[in-house]
């Protein structure tokens, strides 16, 4: 539960829930400078389910998500001849992103037997 914020060259995106869908999370990289258009999507993982197959967080569809990113990418009408500004303003080697995640929370579910 919560949220992260993403860094890059000392500019930080707004706050990102974690459970954000993929348009989100396009819209606060694309609004780091450094960064340029992007292609995001969201694939959900690890459903915890009891010993009988039932859900053991109802209404839960996924405990993690995992965003792929594509930088540059051409298929979000981004960066190519005549809309240089989708560009990221880097080519080359640049420094990674980097991810805060002190707003984030884990909570612990208790089960009696």
């Amino acid at each position: 539960m919560g949220y992260f914020t993403l860094f890059h060259e000392g500019i930080s995106t707004i706050p990102i829930a974690v459970d954000a869908p993929a348009r989100e999370v396009k819209m606060a990289l694309e609004s780091l400078s450094s960064i340029g258009s992007v292609s995001v999507t969201k694939d959900l993982i690890g459903v915890r389910r009891n010993s009988n197959g039932q859900n053991l967080v109802p209404g839960a569809t996924s405990l993690s998500s995992v965003w792929s990113v594509t930088f540059g990418s051409e298929s979000e009408g981004g960066c190519h001849p005549g809309s240089w500004d989708k560009c990221p303003s880097n080519i080359g080697d640049v420094p990674p992103l980097e991810i805060d995640a002190s707003l984030i929370s884990f909570k612990e579910i208790t089960f009696l037997k």
